[in-house]
């Protein structure tokens, strides 16, 4: 037992350092595309400070150092609760500035609850089955850095430098914006390591400038693409640009939820049951009714005799020829409501079994 989870564990830490190493690439590529070089003042290199202390603007957040909703819920604005019957309870939005209420905030980790619930498993984390996981950062201010000023580079962390100089212009590109918005959730997905396999999305919201941003997991790299995470963010940015922050988060946790939820095992399971199920009945209606009709189908002399035989057995349709004998002879001597009732007792049993696969 101790030499099986010893290699869980390993692979686990692999895992997670491919994640990193992957952004880390990411970003260089990015920042080369870009032709940013390493910062060399050791000013622009990471202090340990998550954020820079303003007195005009407040906490201008950057994503490295920036708090872990999964051990730090204080600094993320939350308190732990304790749910006496249970565990405490999980969080999975970090407002460390407070733009949403308590019921909000609480009403999107029951939306996320209810999404890893609904959603897959993709892979066990130390003996427990792993769902997709969202997790959720909020701003109100952010580092923007000026990446049209001369001498822009990128510093040990990750961030891009110099910042942005507010006195001298304010005005910056949605491009820009965008694009640190992008670097914001991803730098947090991989830091945080919500997923243990790939299987994790971080959303990111700045209020100053009401940009939003998703960074998916490789699991879900193939369902979530770009263009469906842009379609999802658009049909809440209505509610975001209106100050419905809370309904505009959820907006988007339930699309995820609406495109990731068919991919169920249960769903599946059904789909392909059903499709069992109708090409058997064809096969059945073939076998039993043309064979019976048709000359040469099955007919007995030839060598499609015996593959008929095997099928016969193999396909237990001699099951089901007994039962449809069984129930020609109850309903010659049966009452006719006793063959109501007990047609709607199966039928009820394939109904529960039909919902007991879906849940």
């Amino acid at each position: 037992m101790l030499r099986k989870m010893t290699k869980q564990s390993l692979k686990i830490h692999y895992l997670n350092y491919y994640a990193s190493l992957v952004f880390l690439l990411s970003v260089i590529q990015s920042c080369k595309g870009a032709n940013y070089p390493a910062c060399t003042n050791k000013t622009q290199q990471y202090d340990g400070y998550p954020y820079i202390l303003d007195e005009n603007e407040g906490r201008m957040w950057g994503y490295c150092g920036f708090p872990d909703v999964s051990n730090d819920d204080a600094r993320c604005g939350r308190r732990t609760r304790i749910d006496f019957e249970r565990e405490t309870i999980e969080y999975f939005v970090c407002d460390p500035d407070f733009i949403l209420g308590p019921e909000e905030a609480t009403s999107i980790d029951n939306d996320i609850i209810i999404f890893r619930g609904g959603t897959p498993g993709q892979c066990r984390f130390r003996t427990i089955k792993q769902n997709f996981t969202i997790a959720i950062a909020l701003t109100q201010q952010m580092r923007m850095p000026d990446l049209q000023a001369d001498g822009t580079c990128i510093n040990d962390c990750g961030e891009i430098y110099p910042l942005l100089d507010y006195d001298l212009r304010n005005l910056t590109s949605p491009e820009d914006q965008q694009t640190i918005a992008n670097l914001f959730a991803e730098s947090l997905r991989s830091r945080w390591k919500a997923g243990a396999c790939g299987n994790d999305i971080v959303i990111f919201y700045n209020r100053e400038y009401g940009v939003v941003a998703s960074a998916v997991g490789y699991a879900l790299e193939s369902t979530l693409t770009a263009d469906v995470i842009a379609a999802i963010h658009l049909g809440a940015m209505d509610l975001l640009h209106n100050g419905n922050v809370s309904e505009g988060l959820e907006n988007i946790v339930n699309g995820y939820y609406n495109k990731l939820r068919g991919l169920t095992p249960a769903y599946i399971l059904l789909m392909m049951s059903a499709a069992f199920w109708t090409l058997f009945a064809l096969f059945m209606l073939f076998f039993l009714q043309l064979g019976n009709n048709v000359e040469g189908t099955w007919s007995d002399g030839y060598a499609l005799s015996y593959v008929g035989t095997v099928i016969y057995y193999v396909s237990f349709a001699w099951i089901f020829k007994a039962l449809f004998n069984l129930m020609a002879f109850v309903e010659h001597f049966a009452q006719w409501w006793h063959v109501v009732f007990g047609t709607l007792v199966a039928l009820g049993l394939i109904g529960s079994g039909v919902v007991w696969m879906m849940l």
